[in-house]
This record gives structure tokens, sequence and C-alpha cells, in this order.
């Protein structure tokens, strides 16, 4: 491919676009997580023991999931499958809202 002033033009607009987009998508977030929040302390509030409640056809519920290890690959690497194994299994769980 030639680089010509139209091709780096044409570079400069899409940058331009995705950066809109991602601002977009900040923006989504940004939101979606304050309504995460507010659906996890009702949940927590309301859901009981089972820690789940039901509005229309959706059901919100909090499950412990297991935790994650970000580390993991390189200690495999270094330790052993073995070691890491241990320690993902020691991880503490994190609670995941689940909406059906």
């Amino acid at each position: 491919m030639k680089i010509t002033i139209a091709v780096l033009d044409e570079y400069l607009a899409r940058e331009e676009k995705r950066r809109e987009f991602q601002r977009q998508a900040d923006a989504i977030e940004r939101e979606t997580k304050q309504t995460a929040a507010l659906i996890v302390a009702w949940v927590e509030a309301e859901g009981g023991k089972a820690r789940s409640c039901k509005k229309g056809k959706h059901t919100a519920s909090l499950e412990d999931r297991p935790g994650t290890v970000k580390w993991k690959d390189e200690l495999i690497r270094v330790a052993g499958a073995a070691a890491a194994e241990k320690l993902q299994a020691a991880a503490p769980t994190r609670t995941a809202l689940v909406i059906n």
C-alpha cells in the first residue's frame, strides 16, 4: 500500500470515529455499573438466603464463583501446575450478578 495524503486523512478520520465510539462505550459502561450496583443492593436487601429476586420475567441473583488468579500462567511456568491449582483453590470466591 502506498501512503498518500488520502490514506493519512482516512486513518485520522477512522481514529477520530474510534475515539468517539470509545467515549460512548465508556459512558454506557459507567451507567451499566451504576445500575448493576442498584440491582445488587436490591437483591442483597430483599433476596434473603437465596440471594435471588424476581421482577416480571427477570430473575436477578447473586452467585459465588471461584476467584481468578491473573498471574496463573506465569506461576505454572515457574512453579508447576500443582502449585497453581493449590493457589486457585485457595483464592477467595467472587460474587457475580446474574440476570435471566
